[in-house]
């Protein structure tokens, strides 16, 4: 899957974000998903894991960390997917540090 597919089934029934997948923990399901609003449906087996949110958030944000360079000038850039958990923030910062940015 991509970025910006929707899903449209799990199982072949009507997809939510967490109902959908509560109790399947462990086991494969099937996800009818598309890449655009007017495209064909597509198929694919996946086996469903826990999730922490805050785990995930928190590498998201660390991750998104960079330089943007334009027009002579830089710019570091961090997406705060949580904001509650300053961690996150301060590490993706401090990669930014080895720049000469922070």
């Amino acid at each position: 899957m991509k970025y910006g597919d929707e899903i449209l089934t799990v199982d072949g029934m009507p997809y939510s974000s967490i109902a959908a997948f509560r109790g399947k923990i462990g086991a494969t399901v099937e996800l009818a998903f598309r890449r655009r609003s007017n495209a064909e449906s597509r198929r694919l087996q996946v086996s469903v894991s826990p999730t922490r949110p805050g785990v995930a958030c928190a590498a998201a944000t660390e991750a998104s960390a960079r330089i943007i360079e334009r027009e002579g000038g830089r710019i570091g850039y961090v997406h705060i997917w949580w904001s509650n958990e300053a961690t996150a923030f301060k590490n993706a910062l401090a990669g930014l540090e080895p720049q000469g940015i922070v």
